[in-house]
């Protein structure tokens, strides 16, 4: 066998279904490791909310913990455009260099 392997789809598992409540006021989220002098890094939020729509910090950090693992939850969560190119890929360096800062 040679190549790329496919990947491969496990069948007789459903996808994990996101509450409508958790995805109604996001409208895009990127997460980035932000320097931390105990752990090394620690996981940063970047959250885009749709227009009109409102979230607290400590909602989306409540939701991630009740539907993720305690090492994936982000301690610190920005409210701001997330940068992109022009393809709109995410500038990941542009979050990085923001989340030294928060």
């Amino acid at each position: 066998m040679s190549g790329k392997r496919e990947p491969r789809h496990v069948s007789g598992k459903p996808e994990a279904a996101v509450p409508a409540t958790a995805t109604v006021a996001v409208a895009a989220v990127a997460v980035v490791a932000k320097p931390d002098q105990k752990w090394g890094e620690t996981p940063c939020a970047f959250v885009e909310l749709k227009p009109g729509a409102n979230a607290t910090p400590d909602e989306l950090i409540a939701w991630c913990r009740s539907h993720l693992a305690a090492y994936k939850c982000p301690r610190f969560v920005v409210f701001a455009e997330i940068p992109k190119t022009s393809t709109g890929k995410i500038q990941k360096f542009k979050l990085r260099d923001t989340a030294k800062g928060v």
